[in-house]
């Protein structure tokens, strides 16, 4: 077939739908080792939860009492600062080489225990030091995270960053066994029960937390940064009524309902896609898939058998907090080849086209023989010779000048090289162009689009193997020491947890 699906793993638990830190590189001392004078001398901070000032944990809430300023004032920065910085705080100034150290917070004036509070939107680095500043005032005081690792950390899947949504609010992570009682989200102060599983039914209960929110409430809230010996994701979310919705999409001839959504059923594999952001929870039979769909897009799931049948239970909830449940059975295909263009060097550093090569993957659950396989480009096609993949291998498609001792980048130990009497017309275009791969019957079951490279030695790498071909965004120029001839690519975008 001629698409694929999108991302299926986690890159990691900080690269989270959509928001959040841009800091500069390494942590930056105080100027010429001067510390710099008190300028926050009537403000006194604790730590929420508990904690002295230089072993503070990842996950907090820095509150301030006495600072006599506003919470918009607020900074929370990388480093201690120099006098110079000081100065210009002081001044009412934020110049672009302290903006840059800046962490993104919510802040908030707590009246009830006359105190303003600064609460970081993502856990703070492990043995590093951060200044907390007031713009008119300078330095309020400093604090140094802990060295102890994060743990017991679920981060928050849904509802996106930043969009307005109604309840449930999910997380999912490494937490404890055990109930975790109810929360307050502040600074509204707005109760929430919390369930186990992403859904109604308990779905990835193991790993999951579900947060009941009042829908009449609106408004910036953030959760506990600690419950129950839980440590939540401290980003904030902006509750309401939920975004209005589309409705279901209209499911094609051949895909499978699943509630405001469609299914292709595959033969190890099923495609699903949206019309509008959902949150998508599917019980099989060997395991549970939470995804988050933050937009209108697509998804694999795996784990299905060839020429079978399967049992699937699951629900898509929207921003509204609205829950469509299911319970079908799907029946699978006979098991089809899955092999994957998954990365291009088309302008090696070296001499071309002896340097050129297309890395192959079999994606697939069973053996692939490469032979009669045709990689087809402007210049025409070539038919591949006999070449045997195991399950999750790769290959490099050469020509027959190739020497992998003298290319641009080795090949993994073991690749084997398929040799080919061409790439491209004399060559691949440094341009970019676009590959099709067909096996022996004809059937389309790749593309790679032209994606031209930034320089010399830079590869064109599909972002994971899921990634849609028909999805531009997913195939990135990769850098010269990056590019990994016979080994995976990394992959990110849009996760399962």
């Amino acid at each position: 077939m001629a698409v694929r699906a999108d991302g299926a793993t986690m890159a990691s638990l900080g690269s989270k739908l959509g928001v959040f830190r841009s800091v500069a590189g390494a942590l930056l001392g105080t100027a010429c080792g001067v510390p710099p004078p008190p300028s926050g001398d009537g403000a006194v901070i604790t730590l929420e939860p508990g904690a002295p000032l230089d072993r503070a944990p990842a996950v907090l809430r820095v509150r301030i009492a006495g600072a006599g300023t506003e919470p918009r004032s607020l900074l929370l920065l990388e480093g201690e600062l120099g006098t110079y910085h000081v100065g210009r705080l002081r001044a009412g100034e934020l110049p672009t080489t302290l903006s840059d150290r800046r962490i993104p917070a919510y802040a908030w004036n707590d009246a009830t225990r006359g105190e303003l509070v600064l609460a970081p939107s993502v856990p703070l680095d492990s043995g590093s030091m951060y200044s907390v500043a007031a713009l008119g005032i300078g330095v309020l005081g400093v604090i140094a995270i802990d060295s102890v690792p994060l743990t017991r950390y679920v981060t928050r899947v849904w509802p996106p960053a930043g969009v307005r949504a109604g309840s449930p609010w999910v997380f999912c992570g490494s937490r404890p066994d055990g109930a975790v009682p109810g929360v307050v989200l502040e600074p509204a102060n707005v109760p929430a029960a919390v369930g186990e599983g992403a859904d109604t039914r308990g779905t990835a209960a193991e790993r999951c937390l579900r947060l009941e929110v009042d829908g009449r409430v609106s408004g910036v809230v953030v959760p506990p940064p600690l419950a129950a010996g839980v440590v939540f994701d401290p980003s904030p979310g902006v509750l309401g009524g939920g975004e209005a919705t589309t409705g279901p999409v209209t499911c094609h001839a051949g895909e499978a309902r699943l509630g405001t959504g469609c299914a292709t059923i595959l033969d190890d594999r099923a495609l699903v896609r949206s019309g509008e952001p959902t949150l998508f929870t599917l019980e099989l039979p060997d395991h549970d898939v939470v995804r988050p769909m933050a937009d209108v897009g697509r998804f694999v799931v795996r784990g299905l058998h060839p020429s079978g049948t399967v049992r699937v239970r699951g629900a898509a909830t929207d921003l509204a907090g609205t829950e469509a449940s299911f319970a079908l059975t799907w029946s699978t295909l006979p098991e089809q080849p899955h092999v994957v263009i998954n990365e291009v060097l088309a302008n090696p550093i070296g001499p071309e086209p002896q340097g050129e090569w297309v890395e192959l993957v079999n994606d697939g659950p069973a053996r692939v023989d490469l032979a009669g396989f045709a990689l087809s480009d402007e210049g025409g096609e070539v038919i591949l010779p006999h070449a045997e993949l195991d399950p999750g291998s790769f290959a490099l498609l050469v020509t027959p000048g190739y020497s992998p001792t003298s290319s641009d980048v080795p090949p993994a130990p073991g690749t084997p090289l398929v040799r080919v009497p061409r790439l491209g017309r004399d060559g691949l275009s440094n341009s970019g162009e676009r590959l099709e791969l067909r096996s022996p019957d004809g059937e389309l079951r790749s593309t790679f689009p032209a994606v031209a490279a930034s320089r010399p030695g830079v590869s064109i790498a599909r972002r994971s193997r899921d990634a849609f071909d028909d999805d531009r965004s997913a195939f990135t120029p990769s850098g010269p020491s990056a590019a990994t001839p016979g080994a995976e690519n990394g992959s990110s975008g849009e996760a399962s947890f």
